[in-house]
């Protein structure tokens, strides 16, 4: 029996959300109410914690990889994930949501907008990216 073929909107959809999805959790769960407490007792933050709280994120940006079939969906999923995360941060900032007072969003949107979106794109799409190329791996792997 072979997985039913999704068509190419509802898969950079579901990469897309899962990347926001994750940012969200990592920001609102894991930052603002499990790390962001701990600062008063810390003279720096160990890379461990900060592997914790982006780890999300990272295993979104893989799973969502390994849906996607062609680059023209890797890059449809990567700039819409930018789109929402960059909303995200806007809203946040917007509404002086706690670690957002000092903002690109609201101090500089232009930036927050172009450069900001830019690199967040490129950051999403390089999870993808290599979410995808496990993916053929795995597929070329098991036709051998």
């Amino acid at each position: 029996m072979h997985a039913q073929r999704f068509p190419t909107a509802q898969l950079v959809f579901v990469a897309a959300a899962l990347i926001i999805g994750a940012f969200v959790v990592s920001d609102l769960v894991l930052y603002t109410h499990w790390l962001v407490p701990t600062l008063a007792r810390r003279q720096s933050v160990p890379v461990g914690l900060w592997l914790v709280v982006f780890a999300p994120l990272v295993l979104a940006g893989l799973s969502g990889g390994l849906m996607l079939r062609t680059n023209g969906q890797v890059v449809a999923a990567a700039t819409a994930s930018a789109a929402g995360i960059q909303t995200y941060v806007w809203l946040a900032a917007s509404t002086g949501a706690p670690g957002y007072h000092k903002s690109y969003a609201v101090e500089a949107p232009l930036l927050h907008w172009s450069v900001g979106l830019l690199a967040i794109a490129v950051a999403c799409g390089t999870l993808l990216i290599i979410g995808r190329r496990f993916r053929q791996w795995r597929v070329r792997r098991s036709a051998a």
